[in-house]
């Protein structure tokens, strides 16, 4: 018996539907992925679909963080790897998903601490081209200056008493003035990290 052709076309319509549904349901189509460098899995395509599938696809759209907050975790991370071809990438990501020059700034100054200097200077040259190929200005806008704490309270005075130059770094400049800095919020108390705003990388 042949099918008229009027519910033929309904029921193609109704596909139509339900796969224009799918796609734009799916976690991908809200996922934001960057496309990824020319060739970058080229030698791993299973590779290159666990990025897209559950990397972007998945990890990047759980309700738990915001895009916002993936982002300053992931440049930080990404930082203290000295993953600069992935900096590169989620630094550009960061600004598309409203965090600040400054902030990328704070960011840089603040995971230094906790992976090397040398992986801030990397970080730092990273977000120099980062902005200059965005056309933003070179010196980040409201990053604030060194505002050294005076007679700042020891947090830690015990600390490494075989360097009591550590001690001091810890306790005057780390805590004492990274951590109070204006660009990230700071925590309700050094212990507490759990809904404390910004400063989410901290290594005790």
């Amino acid at each position: 018996m042949q099918v008229p052709r009027f519910i033929l076309k309904q029921l193609f319509c109704v596909w139509s539907l339900g796969a224009v549904a799918v796609l734009l349901l799916s976690p991908a189509a809200f996922s934001q992925q960057p496309p990824p460098p020319p060739g970058a899995y080229d030698a791993a395509p299973y590779l290159g679909q666990v990025r897209n599938t559950y990397v972007y696809g998945d990890i990047w759209e759980r309700p738990g963080l915001s895009h916002r907050d993936r982002s300053m975790i992931t440049v930080a991370v990404n930082q203290a790897t000295y993953a600069t071809n992935e900096l590169r990438l989620h630094m550009g990501r960061a600004l598309d998903n409203g965090i600040t020059q400054a902030e990328i700034s704070e960011i840089i100054a603040h995971t230094l601490w906790y992976s090397g200097f040398p992986t801030g200077v990397n970080a730092a040259r990273v977000a120099a081209e980062v902005f200059a190929e965005r056309g933003l200005p070179a010196s980040p806008p409201g990053a604030s200056s060194r505002q050294p704490a005076l007679n700042p309270e020891m947090e830690f005075p015990g600390a490494f008493p075989q360097t009591p130059y550590l001690r001091d770094l810890l306790n005057q400049v780390v805590y004492a003035e990274t951590w109070k800095r204006a660009e990230l919020s700071p925590p309700r108390s050094q212990h507490d990290y759990r809904g404390s705003g910004n400063r989410l990388i901290c290594l005790q």
